[in-house]
């Protein structure tokens, strides 16, 4: 059964974000676990939506995850270029997460040049994609470090070329 971009965006609100309390906040009882009272000045790691819920509530701050300061945006960048034929290892949500936690996040140093970025990344990351399906022979595509969400979006081509790939093949031996 596939999954829909909305069951991967509720997967990916459960990565654990570091936020910092701006006021007391008592014990923090969730499906997966409870989690101890919270004061200002501590940093504690919980779930991205129950951060989001606690900052809309002016509760705490979300720091900007490390993967996604400008920098390290930078850097794989570069990296997504330099490996002009494989995919660079990346967040497993990054996609997913990154608009919403660069415009939740207080610690981000240019909220637009890291969304171009994250845009430009997710740009190399289809166009080798894309290079990759047109060579595709019905036997295998190697796609090591793609994630689900990209998967996700490009699986319905992969399975259509592979299948036609299959059908040709399955002709020429026919005859």
């Amino acid at each position: 059964m596939a999954i829909s971009p909305e069951e991967i965006l509720h997967i990916a609100y459960e990565e654990l974000v570091e936020i910092e309390p701006m006021t007391s906040i008592p014990e923090l009882r969730l499906l997966e676990r409870t989690y101890p009272p919270l004061m200002p000045l501590d940093i504690a790691r919980i779930p991205l939506y129950a951060a989001l819920l606690l900052k809309k509530s002016n509760m705490c701050k979300i720091r900007l995850p490390s993967y996604l300061q400008l920098e390290s945006l930078k850097m794989s960048m570069d990296v997504e270029i330099e490996k002009a034929d494989e995919y660079s290892c990346i967040h497993p949500y990054f996609f997913p997460l990154a608009t919403e936690l660069l415009e939740n996040c207080y610690n981000v140093e240019s909220i637009e040049e890291s969304k171009m970025i994250v845009e430009k990344i997710k740009e190399i990351r289809l166009a080798k994609t894309l290079k990759g399906i047109k060579c595709l022979d019905g036997k295998a595509l190697n796609m090591n470090n793609i994630t689900l969400f990209e998967f996700n979006e490009i699986k319905e081509l992969i399975l259509g070329s592979a299948e036609v790939g299959r059908r040709i093949e399955d002709l020429a031996k026919d005859q």
